[in-house]
């Protein structure tokens, strides 16, 4: 049977170590160290709502994938990325691409940044680069000059030089 509680926003959920640490290098090494979580088996996860942990369990024992909304397609991408699941993030990355407008554009380059995700960095920037006098427009073009200001001068220059 299951092996292992994960906590999440007061609500519980049961698994078993064995899968989770052959899909997710992170569980792997929190379970062959004395980690408090290893001794208890309890994991408490502060940083993911339910649905998104679920979803991210559910991966691991299927590997299936839904279909999301933005929203909970960045919040999966930030998990799978959080345990180190490459084929999640990379499904999730593809899924935010779909949902790449002029009005989320900037702050799906925060979090492919944040992320270490070149591959999505560099396909986001080259929508930004033909939609840049759009997107520049935009409130999240405000957010990304406070996050990167290099950047979006960067941005600035390949607009006014098309």
């Amino acid at each position: 049977g299951a092996d292992i509680t994960v906590h999440v926003d007061g609500a519980s959920m049961k698994a078993h170590k064995v899968i989770l640490r052959a899909r997710s290098p992170v569980f792997e090494k929190m379970f062959d160290h004395d980690t408090s979580e290893a001794v208890r088996n309890e994991i408490d996860v502060k940083d993911i709502r339910a649905p998104i942990m679920k979803e991210l369990l559910i991966f691991l024992y299927t590997g299936a994938i839904e279909n999301h909304d933005f929203d909970d397609a960045c919040d999966l991408y930030y998990a799978a990325d959080k345990y180190e699941v490459l084929s999640l993030r990379n499904a999730c990355a593809k899924d935010l691409l779909h949902h790449l407008q002029v009005n989320n554009a900037c702050q799906l380059l925060i979090l492919a940044t944040n992320h270490g995700d070149e591959s999505l960095k560099e396909k986001i920037l080259e929508y930004i680069m033909t939609n840049v006098k759009e997107i520049m427009a935009t409130k999240s073009f405000e957010e990304l000059a406070k996050y990167d200001a290099n950047l979006v001068v960067l941005l600035m220059r390949n607009a006014f030089l098309k």
